[in-house]
């Protein structure tokens, strides 16, 4: 086994981020200026840059992942791993970008494992498999820093090749919807099904390739208001279907999917900052009381945030497969067409 897949370091953005700032800065001897300006310019899209000289790299500058200066650019890298973009994050570099380096061109670019979308932005997105290419065909010397990047670059194929398989085959994974909540230390006794599934267990990738398999398989390609995030390691995926305001106060509608549970679900438009004595006390008592779609659904009543659920379907322990998801979107389908409608009529009946 090779130094850097012995060590478990797949998901840690920082060592990857400092693995790509070393191979195109000056003190990298395993690639020729000629190649470091090419695999950069490749990287950011933009083939005039094979004109310019790599001037300064650094990481972690103005808390954005990779900075390199070149004659006539400014280059920034976000590069995302084990997380997704978050908190406007992109537009709260933009602002820091554009009042602070002004003296050249500016390049931007999103690395993610998955080829993540990110919309309305100016951000250039590429893959990490993109860049594994890349940087695998260029003629490296041979020196003891080529040894360091060849390793890494097993490594890095590894990475790329076993989470792009797992999307195609996620049948073959059934660990990474098993493990995402279990410590590392726990997983040494489990048997896994392919040294790539043991690899991203072991690197503790599970979380966001569920979140991924969820955005890629689960979700209806027509469903536009959704949230994908993570409780305790296991992602969930909210999909919600309509708004709803009573009491002056507004709530949002929709069906959970997390683990093996499919969840209606009533929560506050403004969850995190809600608590449950916001729910208004007939709303909780229609659901307690009333059928959604199965008679064996439970209630779960609100804990401290303003959100009941009622749980519709348990999938076959933690495994996925086609039975699962025609489920799940069979009930989507549903919801959206008719059984929504009746409940927002329900709940407009209600006397304030």
């Amino acid at each position: 086994m090779a130094f850097f897949e012995s060590i478990s370091i797949a998901a840690q953005e920082t060592i990857h981020s400092e693995v790509f700032a070393w191979a195109v800065s000056e003190k990298c001897k395993a690639l020729n200026n000629e190649d470091k300006i090419l695999f950069l310019s490749k990287v950011c899209k933009e083939e005039v840059l094979q004109k310019d000289s790599i001037i300064h790299v650094e990481t972690e500058k103005d808390d954005i992942d990779i900075f390199i200066e070149t004659d006539n650019y400014f280059i920034f890298i976000e590069n995302k791993i084990k997380s997704t973009q978050h908190s406007n994050q992109l537009k709260k570099y933009d602002k820091l970008i554009e009042k602070t380096y002004k003296d050249k061109k500016i390049i931007k670019v999103y690395l993610s494992l998955f080829g993540e979308i990110v919309e309305k932005t100016n951000w250039r997105q590429t893959t990490h498999l993109n860049t594994y290419n890349f940087l695998q065909q260029l003629k490296k010397k041979d020196n003891n820093d080529t040894v360091i990047l060849n390793d890494y670059l097993h490594f890095y194929q590894k990475l790329v090749t076993s989470t792009n398989d797992f999307l195609k085959n996620y049948k073959n994974y059934p660990n990474v919807f098993r493990l995402g909540s279990h410590k590392k230390f726990l997983k040494k006794k489990i048997t896994f099904n392919s040294d790539r599934e043991a690899f991203l267990c072991n690197n503790q990738l599970e979380t966001i390739l569920q979140k991924m398999f969820l955005k890629a398989v689960v979700l209806p390609k027509d469903v536009t208001d959704y949230q994908i995030g993570e409780t305790r390691g296991v992602a969930y995926l909210n999909i919600f279907l309509s708004c709803f305001e009573l009491n002056q106060k507004k709530f949002r509608i929709g069906l959970q999917y997390q683990g093996s549970k499919l969840k209606f679900i009533f929560q506050a438009f403004d969850y995190e900052k809600s608590k449950k004595e916001d729910l208004p006390k007939q709303v909780v008592k229609y659901f307690n009381e009333n059928v959604i779609l199965f008679k064996s659904e439970r209630f779960n009543p609100p804990k401290t945030k303003a959100y009941i659920s009622k749980s519709l379907f348990y999938g076959h322990g933690d495994e996925m497969n086609e039975e699962t998801i025609g489920t799940i979107k069979t009930v989507i389908e549903v919801m959206k067409n008719r059984k929504i409608d009746e409940i927002l009529k329900s709940l407009s009946d209600m006397k304030v």
